[in-house]
This record gives C-alpha cells, sequence and structure tokens, in this order.
C-alpha cells in the first residue's frame, strides 16, 4: 500500500451498503497495526479512535517520545512505533502523559492483570471525559477496555462492539490446569488468582456488549460454553498484510526436511508435543527448530530436545528469516484466540499443522492439516505425509499463500461493515 500523508488523506466515503454508524474505537497500543480503527477507516465508519499515544513521524509526539527514551527507553522505543499513515490525526484522540503515568506504575501491581485493570481505569475515566463525539457505536477489545466504558456507551444509547482475543479465560483456566498436570515440574503453576480475575473482567465486559466479535471457531466455542448467546457472537478471523510477507520457493530445495515452531516454548503452545513428535523421526531426514521466548524449564526442556534445535527468542525481522528455512510448522497450540504464527507462516507459503485451538485460518486438507493438540500418532503421520512428498507440500503452500491473501485488511473491512448494518437492524432487539 502506497503511504498516504497528512496532507493528501481523505476520509473515505460510505461504500454502498455499509451501516450508517460511525464507530468510536478504545485500544491500547499498536494492537493489531491499529487494524481495527483502519478497517472502519476504509469503510467510512470510524469517527474516532482513542489510544494513549500517536507518534507520528516528524509529529511533536514523536519528537517527545525520542527524547523520553533517554529516561525510559523501553518506553521511549513504545511509543515511537505507535503510528499510523493511513490513519487520519483529526481521528486519533491521544493523551501521552497517560502512557508516561501508565508506564511508571507497572511495578505497583503485584499481578499483571490488576495493573491492565488499572490502566483500563485510568483510560475510561479519560474517555468518559472526552465523549464520543458523532459515534454511534464504540469498539474494543475485551480484557482491555473497563466495562463501565462500554456501559456508559450504551446508557448513552450506543451500540457496543467487544473483540475476544482470546479464548475465555476459563478456558485458559482450564487447560492450564490439564497441561500442568500432565507435565509437572516444566512450568510455574497456573496463575489461578491472575485469570479469575480475567474471568471476573471477562464476565462484567460481556453483559454490556451488543455483540462480541472473536478469531476463531474455538473461541466462539468457549464463549458459548460461558453463556453469552450466539446470537451476539460473529467469528472474524484477524487480518494480515501479506502483502508485507514475500512467500519463500522452497521447490528445489534437497537435503532433510525442517519442521519449525515460532511461539513462546510453553506448555500452552504444545510445547512437550511437539518434542514427543520429533522424537519419532531420524534427524538426518527430518529435523525440527523452536524459535520463541522459553518459558519452560531449561532442565525439562533439555530431556527432550534430541532432534530439535532451540533457537530462543529473536527479533521480527529474524522471524521472518527462520520462516523462510522451514519446509513445513508443526504448532499444537492448547489456547489461543488466532494465532499470528500461524497466519505469518500461511503468508511464505508454508503448509502448517496445528491444532483446532489455533485458530479458523488452515482448513484441513487444504492448507495443511488440523490434529488434536495431544494425539501425537496423528500430528506424527501428518509430518511425515508433507515430509516425505514434496509434491503435496508444494500444493499446500500454493494453497497457504492464497489463503492468506485472502486475510487482508479491504476483506476485513467489509466484514465489520457488515457487522454493523446487522447491529443496527438487531438493535431493537436488545
Amino acid at each position: 500500500m502506497t503511504p498516504v500523508t497528512t496532507e493528501s488523506r481523505t476520509r473515505p466515503n460510505r461504500r454502498d451498503g455499509i451501516a450508517a454508524s460511525t464507530v468510536a474505537v478504545v485500544q491500547d497500543g499498536a494492537r493489531l497495526h491499529y487494524a481495527l480503527a483502519r478497517a472502519l477507516y476504509r469503510a467510512g465508519a470510524l469517527d474516532r479512535m482513542f489510544t494513549e499515544c500517536f507518534a507520528r513521524p516528524g509529529g511533536y509526539q514523536h519528537t517527545a517520545a525520542r527524547m523520553l527514551s533517554w529516561i525510559y527507553p523501553a518506553l521511549g522505543r513504545d511509543m515511537t512505533g505507535r503510528h499510523c499513515s493511513e490513519l487520519d490525526d483529526a481521528q486519533v484522540i491521544t493523551n501521552p502523559w497517560l502512557a508516561v503515568r501508565q508506564r511508571r506504575a507497572r511495578n505497583r501491581h503485584k499481578l499483571a492483570v490488576d495493573y491492565y485493570r488499572w490502566c483500563a481505569r485510568q483510560v475510561e475515566s479519560w474517555v468518559r471525559a472526552e465523549g464520543f463525539g458523532n459515534a454511534a457505536a464504540v469498539a474494543g477489545y475485551i480484557r482491555n477496555v473497563e466495562p463501565a466504558l462500554f456501559q456508559l456507551a450504551r446508557e448513552q444509547g450506543l451500540l457496543t462492539l467487544g473483540d475476544q482475543m482470546i479464548a475465555p479465560a476459563a478456558v485458559e483456566l482450564e487447560q492450564a490446569h490439564l497441561q500442568a498436570e500432565r507435565w509437572p515440574r516444566w512450568q510455574t503453576a497456573p496463575a489461578d488468582a491472575q485469570l479469575n480475575a480475567y474471568r471476573q473482567w471477562e464476565q462484567q465486559t460481556w453483559t454490556h456488549l451488543d455483540h462480541v466479535l472473536c478469531a476463531s471457531d474455538f473461541v466462539r466455542d468457549g464463549l458459548l460454553a460461558q453463556g453469552v448467546e450466539a446470537r451476539r457472537i460473529s467469528v472474524l478471523p484477524y487480518p494480515i498484510d501479506s502483502d508485507a510477507i514475500a512467500p519463500v520457493d522452497r521447490s528445489r530445495r534437497t537435503g532433510p526436511v525442517t519442521v519449525g515452531f515460532v511461539g513462546a516454548v510453553s506448555l500452552r503452545k504444545g510445547v512437550p508435543y511437539f518434542l514427543q513428535v520429533a522424537d519419532r523421526f531420524d534427524p538426518k531426514q527430518v529435523r525440527f527448530a523452536m524459535v520463541g521466548d522459553v518459558a519452560v524449564s531449561r532442565k525439562a526442556l533439555a530431556a527432550h530436545t534430541g532432534n530439535v534445535q532451540v533457537v530462543g527468542r529473536v527479533g521480527r525481522a529474524e522471524v521472518q528469516s527462520w520462516l523462510a528455512r522451514f519446509d513445513t510448522i508443526l504448532f499444537p497450540t492448547t489456547c489461543e484466540g488466532s494465532a499470528g504464527a500461524v497466519m505469518e507462516a500461511l503468508a511464505t507459503g508454508l503448509p502448517v499443522i496445528t491444532s483446532p485451538n489455533a485458530g479458523s485460518a488452515v482448513r484441513d486438507g487444504v492448507e495443511g492439516y488440523l490434529c488434536p493438540y495431544d494425539d501425537v500418532e496423528a500430528l506424527s503421520h501428518r509430518v511425515e505425509q508433507l515430509a516425505f512428498d514434496a509434491d503435496l507440500r508444494q500444493q499446500m503452500a500454493a494453497a497457504a499463500r492464497t489463503r492468506a491473501e485472502q486475510f487482508n485488511l479491504d476483506w476485513y473491512s467489509a466484514q465489520l461493515a457488515q457487522l454493523l448494518t446487522r447491529m443496527e437492524s438487531a438493535r431493537d432487539d436488545r
């Protein structure tokens, strides 16, 4: 996409059939690179976006963030990366000093959830004072927006839309306990207090939402199990900018096939099952590599990594380099919202073997295979199929790239516009 300058940027016209509503988006940071706000902007449906800092290069916030990096290096670096050329500055409402206050308050909270809830309450007070402008709806991410803000919006007659980024905390907690029981001493005990606090936060939020977005069938099923009505849920996978990720031609490779993994090396991501699969293969024929922060015990990991290269954490550019080296991805995750690593793998043209818990992007037998995360026999069989059938790998590689290209921002924008129209039609039912 050609960058749009501030001088040339004009608000898009509404597309045919788009809802009449405009939306106020509330979010912290540059979550999904502002995909929600950008999609609404392209649809002509963005009224405003509230975000603490928006440091467009050349602007005063960018200059201030660079100066701030001398005192708070991490915060300064984070803030300088918070910008997007596509969004109109006039529609972005910021409060950079709130971002500074939030960072300074981080160490005052024992649990991460307590800190994030405190931040959400600060944002709620700020947005309440600013007002929703001409918006007819308010949208934000669950576990990010204070429920009282959605409550206020509804009291003022606005529609409310929340995005459930990961499976409900009750599902997370269940899976965390199950994996801890199966793999004792691999990782610290599940943070029950934290996940229970997230569960309470979610339940309070759902009460004040007209509609809940989620990125996968797995998350939808979790919402249904927690009592959220099906009529209030829509599955909408997150977009990916596949144009920014070059497809890789792996057709002429020789030698051992490399099976990769990208993500936190943790129980939640199904690392023990990845290792069990790797144990079944001759490293002269099939190699395995894991890229990501190591969150499990190094001792436990070392006892099972005979055929696995543990790379550890790498930078964003290096992730792309590692994906280019892989011939397929094995990602037996136990609990996700929609795995970004899977989407990036598809964009490079990688067949993906994963669990249904990873998201809704991979179709079984088309871009890869879906297996229960703990069915090591089935996972191994699928790895074997792809490792020893180059034609199948190439067929699925082409399908993977095509699939990633379908999930672009324009598609996401059109889906949001249709959802807003449906929400307006159902307004009288609430």
